[in-house]
């Protein structure tokens, strides 16, 4: 004799249970999903700003060992050499003008001694080349714009005026925030930034090539 089974199906509420298990679930599942991507982008942003930040310094610290400052220069008569500083177009900070080395380069009006201006405007860190008077070229034919940095909130120059040969001030060095026109170099340049949303300001110093062996250290 066959036995019947009679087949059983779901209720109302085991379904509704069954429901909310899955959304419970499914909403925590999501939940996690949602913040690892997040955590992703803000690791990504910041690496991103790492990079730029390490690309910039490099390109500085090049900019400022390539200086071409020669002793003596206003006495041999080579006035085309420049470094100095000048209110900028927000007068909150300095601009700041050199003659550097700018090497081989694609433009042939833009090689070898050329002009650079650093500047902060909009919220970014703006190196400007154009050709130096010394060549001959009209300055305004030829520009060359690099942003080296964004989303800055501050951006301040300063220059050293430490004498090596002045003992007593051995182991101090005074800043100035401006640099006249006077056919010297500073010892020591110190760049301090503050980014948006950051309020610790960053500084990096930068030395120029010297005959004199100079050991600096921030402590």
């Amino acid at each position: 004799m066959k036995q019947k089974y009679q087949k059983r199906s779901f209720s109302l509420t085991e379904l509704l249970v069954a429901l909310c298990l899955f959304a419970l679930i499914s909403a925590t599942f999501f939940g996690f999903l949602k913040i690892s991507q997040v955590s992703e982008f803000a690791m990504s942003d910041a690496t991103k700003k790492e990079q730029e930040l390490l690309i910039a310094h490099a390109r500085l610290k090049q900019l400022f060992f390539a200086t071409n400052m020669p002793k003596n220069a206003s006495k041999s008569g080579k006035s085309h050499y420049y470094f100095f500083t000048e209110p900028n177009s927000q007068g909150s900070s300095s601009s700041l003008v050199f003659t550097f080395k700018n090497g081989v380069d694609k433009e042939p009006k833009l090689s070898a001694d050329v002009l650079g201006r650093l500047s902060f405007d909009n919220n970014e860190l703006a190196l400007t080349i154009w050709p130096n008077p010394a060549m001959g070229v009209p300055q305004n034919t030829i520009l060359r714009k690099e942003i080296l940095l964004k989303d800055i909130a501050q951006c301040q120059f300063l220059f050293s005026h430490f004498d090596p040969d002045d003992k007593s001030k051995q182991n101090q060095i005074d800043w100035d925030t401006n640099w006249p026109k006077n056919d010297t170099l500073p010892l020591l340049v110190k760049i301090i930034l503050t980014w948006k949303g950051a309020g610790k300001a960053q500084e990096y110093t930068f030395c120029f090539p010297v005959s004199d062996s100079i050991t600096y250290v921030e402590v």
